[in-house]
């Protein structure tokens, strides 16, 4: 079954994950599976089929997870790539000198753990329903707490949380400024919409930021510059951008010369802001996920280029949350652009893909066995 990205409040609806359209899976089987190489405002966006966004919320029971073997073995098998498992976890690929000593974290949303790849794999427990994940320019991760109201720190490799804050919603992703401040993106709040609040430094009481326009709110992503970006469905039933600049103290619509079909997550990828579209080109019945390059032009965000990500697993149809752009160094203070981005494909299930970036295209490996349905995923660089 494929499972979406959106998640409706129990305002409105009971909080269940919702089903865009209904597919089987090709249940990969073989660990480290190398695969062949194969403008209108953001503001209005109507699927091609004329399903409005927001009616695409009808709740759908979640298929019961299968615990991954790999899970239990506690370590990867060993690969020229060695001794990181995050590179033999995506053999045949050449991401050790993509991304120095790296470390993945894959949140498994319904069984409340997260996969954590660092000198050997750890399971993370503790959790209520994780969901997107961000890191800081030291490589420590964050991981939101969908149903748990809170967002909670991780160092590289720590196995223990070491900060945990609260927030007051569904806390669906997270983003790192340069400067250390982290916003969380709740999905929706203790008001019934969703939020954007700013914890100074990672700490302390956070600051509020809603707009009259957006009702749910994706993962957010800071710019090299300090300004933040988030998707989100609007109350008029489409997709919407909107930025918190650097300093600034409110959270504005911005205009975006792309129509987004359905939201996803916003990162930088050392060189652009980049904003996901699940849906490309509103076709809910066999979803594209597109991540696109975007570069300011006067008050709007102009695309420059775009990654469409493609798979070959259940007729081809990729779903990817919070693609994760990986680069030298770590987010915040990557300079140069990613040229790895690592997602769970939620049309398949075990499916945790590797593409090349900015190029796109199916996928240079596929990682395998892996937790049923990931959510969110972090990327944890180290340059020794």
């Amino acid at each position: 079954m494929r499972v979406s990205s959106l998640f409706v409040s129990a305002v409105s609806v009971a909080l269940a994950a919702s089903t865009i359209a209904g597919c089987s899976s090709n249940g990969n089987s073989a660990a480290f599976a190398p695969l062949a190489s194969a403008a209108a405002s953001g503001h209005r966006s109507v699927s091609s089929s004329g399903t409005n966004l927001l009616a695409m919320t009808t709740m759908a029971k979640i298929t019961p997870s299968r615990r991954a073997e790999h899970l239990k073995t506690g370590m990867m098998p060993n690969t020229p790539c060695s001794p990181w498992p995050m590179c033999q976890y995506f053999a045949y690929i050449d991401i050790c000198g993509l991304c120095p000593d790296p470390d993945l974290d894959l949140s498994i949303y319904e069984e409340n753990e997260v996969a954590q790849y660092a000198t050997k794999l750890n399971t993370l427990t503790g959790f209520n329903s994780p969901y997107g994940e961000c890191v800081d320019a030291k490589g420590n991760t964050w991981i939101t707490n969908f149903t748990g109201a809170s967002v909670v720190e991780y160092g590289r490799g720590g196995k223990q949380p070491i900060a945990t804050l609260g927030t007051n919603g569904n806390s669906i992703g997270c983003s790192v400024s340069p400067n250390g401040d982290l916003a969380v993106a709740n999905f929706s709040s203790a008001s019934g919409i969703g939020n954007i609040e700013v914890f100074k430094l990672g700490s302390g009481k956070p600051t509020e930021y809603t707009n009259e326009q957006d009702l749910y709110l994706w993962p957010p992503g800071y710019d090299n510059k300090g300004n933040l970006f988030v998707e989100a469905a609007t109350y008029s039933g489409g997709v919407g951008v909107a930025e918190l600049p650097a300093g600034g103290s409110a959270l504005e619509p911005v205009s975006v010369k792309q129509t987004i079909y359905f939201p996803g997550g916003v990162m930088w990828d050392g060189k652009y802001i980049t904003l996901t579209d699940q849906d490309a080109g509103g076709n809910p019945s066999s979803p594209a996920t597109t991540i696109y390059q975007m570069s300011e032009q006067g008050s709007s965000l102009a695309v420059v280029g775009s990654t469409p990500l493609e798979d070959n697993c259940n007729g081809n149809q990729v779903d990817v949350v919070q693609p994760f752009i990986a680069g030298r160094k770590n987010t915040p203070v990557n300079t140069k652009q990613g040229e790895v981005v690592i997602g769970g494909n939620l049309s398949c299930e075990n499916r945790v893909d590797a593409w090349k970036y900015p190029a796109g295209g199916q996928p240079m490996a596929v990682a395998g066995p892996v937790p049923e349905y990931v959510y969110g995923q972090a990327v944890s660089v180290h340059k020794k």
